[in-house]
């Protein structure tokens, strides 16, 4: 019964060693990695880092090829814009008096031909004399009526003409301003400016998608992980998890050889000697070290791994 006694007595003290270096271990993989990482799907690190990569270079590509803004004045090509909008109510206006001009000398011609007439009728049918001062101004005034109408209608031309020609050289000071020789000039480089503000939007959002990717990444494997380093953060991971269940099964063969031992102990105590029939002296401290022997021959190569 004694040496029984001493023997599970051997076996607790040496599971207890054993959970104790266990525990060292643990402690050791548990330092290298985040726990995060332990606890994540490897094949949902592995995506978090793929996705960093992907997202990472796309945001390069489009930053590279935005290259600077071109260069454009915004006042410039609304004082154009402006000029042009003044030009454009200019030429309608020059438009409506050129087409108004015929209107007037018409008028003109009718009024000065009802004139002459009403002189001739009154002449006559002798209710007028001939070189009176009533016929001569009617006749004078038939004359002058178209004239005066010719002399309105180009009076509005010539405004119209001259309103256009001041308004040109607004137009010339805004390109000037903007850099530009021609309104097409201008219009070209605000094309080309919104499609810069096209791309610098594209660019933006791949740097957007990218800064979410990193953020994923960094809350699975922490501030500072390196993608390129995701297969040996894995590996650590499985070290420490493999650490982790040789505490687990260490704690386990420590229990049992403690509980034999105890019953043993309270077996003697009470002077039953049947227990060292049924009691073996040695397969349980051979299977409990044969179990830790493997767990921390699996830990050592999952170090080899992660180093």
């Amino acid at each position: 019964m004694q040496d029984l006694q001493t023997e599970l007595r051997a076996d607790e003290a040496a599971a207890r060693l054993e959970v104790e270096e266990a525990e060292r271990v643990f402690s050791a993989a548990e330092a290298a990695v985040p726990a995060s990482v332990v606890d994540a799907d490897p094949d949902e690190v592995r995506r978090r880092a793929l996705a960093v990569e992907a997202t990472r270079s796309a945001a390069v590509i489009e930053s590279r090829t935005l290259g600077p803004r071109p260069d454009f004045d915004e006042v410039a090509e609304q004082e154009v814009l402006a000029a042009l909008r003044a030009l454009d109510s200019a030429g309608a206006a020059t438009a409506a008096v050129r087409r108004q001009t015929h209107a007037v000398l018409a008028v003109g011609n009718v009024l000065g031909l009802a004139a002459i007439g009403h002189a001739t009728v009154r002449v006559v049918t002798l209710t007028a004399d001939p070189v009176g001062a009533s016929v001569a101004l009617m006749v004078i005034g038939g004359g002058a009526l178209p004239v005066a109408a010719m002399g309105v209608a180009g009076a509005r031309v010539l405004w119209a003409a001259r309103r256009s020609k001041q308004l040109k050289p607004a137009l010339a000071d805004g390109l000037r301003a903007g850099g530009c020789e021609s309104v097409r000039e201008l219009a070209d480089r605000r094309d080309a400016v919104d499609r810069w503000d096209r791309r610098a939007r594209l660019a933006a959002d791949a740097a957007d998608r990218c800064a979410a990717a990193v953020h994923d990444w960094h809350e699975v494997a922490g501030v500072g992980a390196d993608t390129d380093a995701v297969d040996d953060l894995l590996a650590r991971a499985e070290w420490c998890r493999v650490a982790r269940a040789a505490v687990d099964r260490a704690g386990v063969a420590h229990r049992i050889a403690a509980a034999r031992l105890a019953r043993v102990v309270e077996s003697a105590n009470r002077g039953d000697l049947s227990v060292e029939e049924t009691e073996p002296l040695q397969p349980a401290s051979e299977r409990i070290q044969i179990a830790l022997l493997r767990l921390r021959r699996g830990a050592r190569l999952s170090w080899r791994r992660a180093s």
